[in-house]
């Protein structure tokens, strides 16, 4: 079933990549790796200066910034395989999810085959997203992903120490990028100087000053690497939040597949009356309310879940008939599902708590099931049915929970 939760795992593995990126570079500058120096352009009249290295950068921290890059690159490509699936299609190798800097190369993308099988809605999405909808579409942090982790794929992301800002400078920087709608700050575009040529006076309050580790390479050049890192991560995750409507559970069934369940079911449930309630208070004492009670008591197996069983079985191929069902239930759902298969001759394999109700044990083996017992967590009785399926060539079904698999209780509502 096509859902986001890989998606959100892909991100989730660039947060914590993140968190230990944060502290390889605080335990880097712990050990106090650059000094300040006068720059090459400083004069005696406008003294200016730069951080110049004294321990390299170590090479795990490329490596790590990648694994960051390419999980929040390939979580955009697991989206397309997602919507894919969302829209009853198979998805392929040739589907991902593009990222244009012009219009052409997204009409490329499209013969490429990149978003077939999404559906139209999520297609445009798609296209919305796309940074060649932009007046500077390299400077977009989606172009500006794509960049570095088509560099990654390669080779090391190329970092370099070079600079220090004033706190709130940076602050001021991170505000601008995140209100941005994805696109770096203006006054950072094209800015080959920025965080370098310290003035005296800012040399002068260490304490107020943020050295940094930033990128040697694309469109952030000379650009923090957490704080890049942090813009892409929070835009991949809004991005995704637009996507969430194309995994909405399914629609509740329709008046017609509740007419078609009624239909098929009507030769063994049986057509219980509707009871007019006579509470105080309510029905038939003074208001205009009127509640109906449903005697699904008067059921073969006194219980509603002969419906949904066998509205399920009924809708069995002749070749799984042959095979046989089994389910996991305590109670009524196993005896829905025993009655329904004996009444098509089919075999049933219940798997049971060792505390099932001995009425309700005795009764489904009256009704022709084989039980097997287990232990008292559901989960262990899921886990036993699906190992039973091989061995006792069965078709496998749990409780019928879900709209689609089972329009089973809404046939009362036709008094049926």
């Amino acid at each position: 079933m096509a859902s986001l939760d890989s998606v959100r795992l892909k991100i989730r593995h660039t947060e914590s990549h993140l968190e230990i990126l944060k502290s390889e570079i605080k335990r880097y500058f712990d050990t106090g790796p650059c000094e300040v120096v006068p720059d090459a352009n400083s004069s005696k009249d406008r003294p200016t200066f730069s951080l110049q290295l004294k321990t390299p950068i170590s090479a795990k921290l490329g490596l790590i910034v990648g694994d960051c890059l390419q999980n929040l690159r390939s979580s955009l490509d697991y989206l397309v395989w997602e919507l894919v699936l969302a829209s009853k299609n198979e998805p392929t190798k040739q589907n991902m999810f593009p990222i244009c800097v012009t219009s052409d190369s997204f009409q490329a993308a499209l013969r490429g085959h990149r978003i077939e099988g999404v559906s139209s809605e999520a297609a445009a999405l798609i296209d919305a997203f796309q940074p060649y909808h932009e007046g500077e579409p390299n400077a977009h942090s989606l172009a500006i992903l794509d960049e570095l982790a088509n560099i990654n794929k390669h080779r090391r992301v190329l970092l370099t120490e070079i600079s220090s800002i004033s706190t709130g400078e940076m602050i001021s920087l991170w505000k601008d990028w995140v209100s941005s709608g994805g696109m770096i700050p203006s006054k950072l575009v094209h800015n080959v100087n920025f965080g370098k040529a310290l003035t005296a006076e800012q040399v002068d309050m260490p304490g107020n000053l943020i050295p940094f580790i930033a990128f040697n390479e694309g469109a952030v050049k000379g650009m923090e690497v957490g704080m890049c890192m942090e813009a892409f991560m929070n835009y991949v995750s809004e991005a995704l939040a637009c996507f969430e409507r194309f995994f909405m559970p399914d629609p509740l069934v329709t008046l017609a597949e509740i007419r078609a369940a009624a239909a098929r079911i009507a030769n063994i449930a049986v057509r219980t009356p509707l009871v007019r309630a006579q509470f105080p208070g309510l029905s038939g004492h003074g208001t205009n309310k009127e509640i109906y009670l449903k005697a699904e008591s008067l059921q073969p197996i006194g219980a509603f879940k002969i419906r949904g069983a066998a509205n399920k079985i009924l809708q069995l191929t002749p070749e799984e008939i042959a095979r046989g069902v089994i389910t996991y239930s305590s109670g009524n759902h196993a005896q829905g599902v025993a009655y329904a298969a004996r009444e098509v001759g089919a075999k049933a394999v219940i798997v049971m708590p060792s505390n099932a109700p001995a009425i309700k044990r005795a009764a489904t083996l009256a009704l022709g099931a084989q039980i097997v017992d287990v232990g008292l967590a559901s989960s262990e009785r899921l886990a036993v049915a699906e190992q039973l399926v091989p061995s006792t060539a069965t078709s496998s079904f749990p409780l019928m929970t879900t709209s689609r698999s089972s329009p089973a209780r809404p046939p009362a509502a036709l008094k049926s």
